[in-house]
């Protein structure tokens, strides 16, 4: 590998000295390197449980920040809570996936509202677009 790297840089630096007529020997001494390159083994670290003479793996996923959560609303049983300090009512709870590139959604969403043309508990930042979470509120 490092004999193809050293190899194309060289190239490089032929083509440039041809180009504009420039000593290759001062090029090489200058701009090719000493190139090192050391193989390492990669790892994969997982957790194995063992209960009752069974092996179980587990491993703990990527919980995404806020602002790279999917903004879609899910059902969660129907939850409803209410915020004594900001005096609202939250319905359902936030999808918990990542979002899928520059979108707002999951790409699980995002194939419902191409299906659907709409999600159907609606999105977190506004108010459902059906009055089923009305009935769980106490």
């Amino acid at each position: 590998m490092q004999d193809i790297i050293h190899h194309d840089i060289y190239n490089m630096l032929y083509s440039i000295s041809i180009l504009y007529n420039i000593d290759i020997h001062t090029l090489t001494q200058r701009y090719l390197p000493t190139i090192n390159i050391q193989h390492t083994k990669i790892t994969r670290k997982i957790t194995r449980k063992i209960t009752h003479h069974t092996e179980h793996t587990s491993y703990t996923p990527a919980v995404p920040s806020t602002n790279q959560q999917c903004s879609a609303r899910t059902w969660s049983n129907g939850h409803v809570s209410y915020n004594i300090y900001t005096k609202k009512w939250s319905y359902g709870k936030q999808c918990s996936k990542f979002r899928f590139g520059h979108t707002t959604y999951c790409s699980i969403h995002l194939a419902v509202i191409k299906k659907h043309s709409a999600l159907p508990h609606g999105d977190i930042h506004h108010h459902p677009p059906h009055p089923h979470f009305e009935k769980f509120k106490h």
